[in-house]
């Protein structure tokens, strides 16, 4: 199989769906599914496959480590893992003071966690694979005061880390103090492993989304929605699509000389 692999978490339905949907259709990348929901990764699955690619699914409660772990060994097996999206993430929404410490750590532990354990298995291999290129390249001497071959980033593979966070880090959020918490958390990782990864070029980005239609949001009250989109400049909701657009241009050459930044796509929400 020649095609590069982008692992998506959370894909099994909207933004992740969508996500993966665009890397298969416009960057011909064959896709790990990754989720929790055995139903609609297979869907996934199937849908992927029917415009021509690759794809496998991988269930992986992404706040395990021993699940990821596993997780990421299997997406190494399907392929050259050229990508990684982080998009998995729930809501526990509650006040700050009747949040519980319960849902408080499950969401970080799922939101911000997650995203470290995968970022650390994934570029473990990478910058291992780095390694042995440097050496085969220029071989360092032996002995204990040896040190690493050190090459130029551009020397290395192309490898790129696209983690999803949200708007509401920006701003904050009534009611979710763990959620904001989380999503400011990936913004901060994602600059210091863009930071840590570059000179391996492995380049790492964030996503800040809005207020997205997904299966989630198709279950609130209409009134609620017009609320929210009152809110929008360009007075709509955004579209698993519009996420999946950024995602494309992190994803491609076309955002070579770009890491640690992050990117809104909220159609103009807490400008």
């Amino acid at each position: 199989m020649d095609n590069k692999v982008a692992i998506v978490t959370g894909a099994g339905r909207g933004i992740g769906l969508g996500i993966a949907n665009k890397l298969a259709k416009e960057l011909d990348m064959n896709i790990v599914i990754v989720d929790v929901d055995e139903v609609s990764m297979a869907d996934a699955v199937n849908q992927i496959k029917s415009i021509g690619k690759e794809a496998i699914a991988v269930k992986c409660d992404v706040s395990k480590a021993a699940d990821v772990q596993s997780m990421v060994a299997k997406a190494f097996e399907f392929g050259e893992v050229d990508l990684v999206v982080n998009n998995a993430g729930i809501t526990r929404d509650s006040m700050l003071l009747k949040m519980s410490e319960a849902d408080y750590d499950l969401v970080l532990n799922i939101n911000l966690k997650g995203i470290f354990f995968i970022c650390q298995a994934v570029c473990g291999r990478w910058v291992s694979a780095a390694k042995k290129l440097a050496e085969a390249a220029a071989p360092a001497p032996a002995g204990p005061d040896a040190k690493e071959v050190k090459m130029e980033p551009s020397f290395y593979p192309k490898k790129r880390i696209v983690n999803i966070s949200s708007i509401v880090a920006k701003g904050g959020n009534i009611g979710q103090a763990n959620y904001t918490a989380s999503k400011a958390g990936v913004i901060a990782m994602t600059k210091t492993i863009a930071k840590e990864m570059a000179r391996y070029n492995i380049n790492a980005n964030c996503i800040q989304p809005g207020f997205i239609k997904t299966p989630m949001t198709d279950k609130m009250p209409e009134k609620v929605i017009a609320k929210f989109v009152a809110e929008i400049p360009l007075q709509r909701m955004g579209l698993p699509e519009d996420i999946a657009g950024a995602v494309k241009f992190l994803s491609s050459k076309d955002s070579d000389y770009v890491t640690g930044i992050t990117i809104e796509v909220a159609g103009g929400l807490n400008m």
